[in-house]
């Protein structure tokens, strides 16, 4: 279940930076932070939950690097986790929606997302749903924040 929670904060990051025909993004260190705001959990195990507490409200930080090829192509080819999918994104005047969906042993999670989005930065709420898998359905809402914080990657980044 850490797991699917994991990937699903980790895929909307990358998720709020993708489209069907993409918006111009510029290379460099990017920098993604999610936070949860929410969870219903009802089969969590102890041990999850107590961790899951303790993350309430704390950011993951991230860095990642996109290089120039990778901006000319679409952020799209960075996704985390080759068992997502994208099923539906629109991107319209700053404005992004898009859906994701992930198999990951037996559960089913799906991600949507809304927000808005320019080159050097974006900002995405967005709500995570999990059914399927040992520990039952699961529900989150998140928000995420992207920018870019180097035309150069540090090495930390690549």
């Amino acid at each position: 279940m850490a797991r699917v929670i994991m990937v699903g904060i980790l895929s909307m990051g990358v998720v709020s930076a993708v489209a069907a025909a993409p918006p111009k993004i510029l290379p460099g260190e990017w920098e993604t932070s999610s936070s949860i705001r929410m969870q219903t959990m009802p089969n969590m195990p102890p041990q999850v939950a107590e961790m899951m507490r303790n993350r309430m409200g704390k950011p993951i930080v991230v860095r990642s690097c996109i290089t120039p090829e990778e901006a000319a192509r679409g952020p799209e080819t960075r996704s985390p986790d080759k068992k997502c999918k994208l099923i539906n994104i629109s991107y319209e005047a700053g404005r992004m929606t898009s859906e994701m969906q992930c198999n990951h042993d037996g559960a089913v999670t799906r991600i949507k997302m809304q927000g808005s989005y320019s080159p050097t930065s974006y900002e995405m709420d967005g709500q995570m749903s999990s059914s399927g898998g040992g520990a039952g359905p699961m529900a989150m809402t998140m928000h995420v924040t992207g920018r870019r914080v180097a035309p150069v990657c540090s090495p930390k980044s690549k």
